[in-house]
């Protein structure tokens, strides 16, 4: 099974991944490559960090089952790999994904492995203060901001979307949701 969260950036993806991580024992994180840096005081292991060159070298070499230029010059890819391993079958797997690969990715597996696509929101307002918080930049924000409403268009395509204010709450639903969804796969 892959657990997939999407949303805007701001939205708590990967923290909410952090805490069900440490709710599950059978859930790990299917990493994927990045040209972005990694976020000031966090322990980021959801990627592997690659350069832009490394990036093209991987993508050339056919390494990538789909890539995506998320934010302004970065770009992120699931590796052919990492997919392998979901339809293996042998654990849960959890990934932050943006709403185009999500799809991809979806679809790709139909009949392969079980998908939950699980879409995170919060107000405007809130995603831009988290934002700050995290330290992003001015030009960092303006950008990651233009892409709400676009992710937002895709919430229908979603099994559980949750607007993440109280984080607990959001965690706690997310949690019963995956246990639903782990039951019915029995």
């Amino acid at each position: 099974m892959l657990i997939i969260m999407s949303g805007p950036s701001g939205s708590g993806k990967n923290a909410v991944i952090n805490a069900l991580l440490k709710e599950f024992n059978n859930i790990e994180i299917m990493k994927s490559c990045t040209t972005r840096k990694m976020r000031r005081g966090t322990k980021d292991d959801n990627y592997f960090y690659l350069s832009q060159k490394e990036f093209e070298e991987r993508k050339n070499s056919g390494d990538f089952f789909e890539t995506e230029m998320v934010h302004e010059g970065l770009w992120y890819g699931v590796l052919n790999e990492s997919l392998e391993n979901v339809i293996k079958g042998d654990k849960i797997y959890i990934k932050d994904i943006d709403v185009n690969g999500t799809q991809k990715i979806a679809d790709y597996l139909v009949g392969k492995a079980r998908v939950v696509k699980i879409f995170l929101d919060a107000p405007d307002d809130v995603l831009v203060d988290r934002l700050q918080k995290r330290g992003e930049d001015d030009e960092s924000i303006i950008t990651r901001q233009s892409r709400f409403a676009y992710e937002r268009s895709f919430k229908d395509k979603y099994d559980l979307v949750v607007n993440n204010i109280v984080f607990d709450t959001t965690v706690k639903i997310i949690k019963k949701y995956i246990e639903e969804r782990k039951l019915a796969q029995i």
